[in-house]
């Protein structure tokens, strides 16, 4: 997609070089999804070809060329796009409907946390008032049931992008279940949390961030650690930690094959012009949440430094 082409046609400029907001290998303009000053904050990855907001986060190709070519005649802007390597849009001249902000849906009985999820957590070595205040995490009991699954007995964390729920992990408290961690419906989900990265807002304020596998490590690591849920990890994963990170730490479980896969993820990161480092965790310690909290923010305090 010759984007630079197309931003031309429609009137739009970008940061120019020296401009704060002006990155190599992107094309910065106005972000249309922006409340507020737009600023020059939406990036059009050269490379990767995949829009990026640093203050709202990822948006659609499809959907952000129509909102920044609102107004435009469709034959016109479907022209403009074929000349500029073309982007499938759907047939039909007709402008789209203004949709309503799509809602999360919840297993019932979901609420605050109780004292068996407190205790729980305060087993895991965490503090359950920070991860409620700070996560915006609830609690199952005895019923709780979505789309036909099993819900009870677990806490639920809540997976925001672009400051909207659009997921959740649900983790057993009983130690009894089969399934220790339970994910949202796939086709319930407003974005697949696959997709995404788990993550604290504030950790955007900074240029470097830890990277582990779950939510739990994540929690006890604090507030500038990241995880991907799971070594399985998925390029938009990876193009994601690009563009909001400069140094990333990948801090993976101890055992081989985790370890292979966070070699795999410094590599591909390093060719996207990144830092990223492999780090260890110290012998005989299986993963970041099975650190005290004082010594898993001592370390996350000197991987950063």
């Amino acid at each position: 997609m010759k984007m630079d082409y197309l931003l031309s046609c429609l009137g739009i400029r970008s940061a120019p070089p020296g401009h704060k907001h002006y990155r190599q290998g992107w094309i910065n303009i106005e972000c249309p999804w922006c409340t507020g000053n737009p600023g020059y904050h939406l990036g059009w990855n050269v490379e990767g070809e995949y829009f990026y907001c640093w203050r709202c986060g990822w948006h659609d190709t499809k959907s952000t060329i129509r909102k920044l070519a609102e107004g435009l005649d469709w034959r016109e802007l479907s022209a403009i796009i074929e000349r500029a390597d073309g982007i499938p849009i759907p047939k039909g001249g007709e402008k789209r409907q203004q949709k309503e902000p799509e809602q999360l849906d919840l297993p019932s009985g979901c609420g605050p946390l109780q004292r068996s999820h407190k205790l729980y957590l305060e087993k895991r070595g965490l503090d359950p008032e920070e991860i409620e205040k700070e996560w915006g995490v609830l609690g199952t009991g005895p019923v709780s049931v979505l789309d036909g699954l099993d819900f009870k007995y677990r806490i639920l964390a809540p997976i925001f992008w672009r400051g909207q729920m659009v997921s959740f992990q649900a983790r057993d408290i009983t130690e009894k279940s089969s399934t220790k961690y339970k994910a949202c419906p796939t086709h319930k989900e407003i974005i697949n949390h696959k997709d995404i990265i788990y993550l604290h807002p504030e950790s955007l304020s900074y240029n470097s961030i830890i990277v582990a596998e779950g939510i739990f490590d994540v929690w006890k690591l604090g507030k500038r650690s990241a995880a991907t849920f799971g070594i399985g990890y998925k390029i938009s994963q990876v193009r994601i930690l690009a563009s909001l990170f400069d140094r990333i730490v990948i801090l993976f479980d101890n055992e081989p094959k985790a370890q292979a896969q966070a070699s795999k993820l410094a590599s591909e990161l390093s060719m996207l012009g990144k830092k990223a480092k492999v780090e260890r965790l110290p012998n005989g310690i299986k993963d970041p949440g099975s650190l005290l909290l004082s010594d898993a923010r001592k370390l996350a305090q000197d991987l950063l430094s």
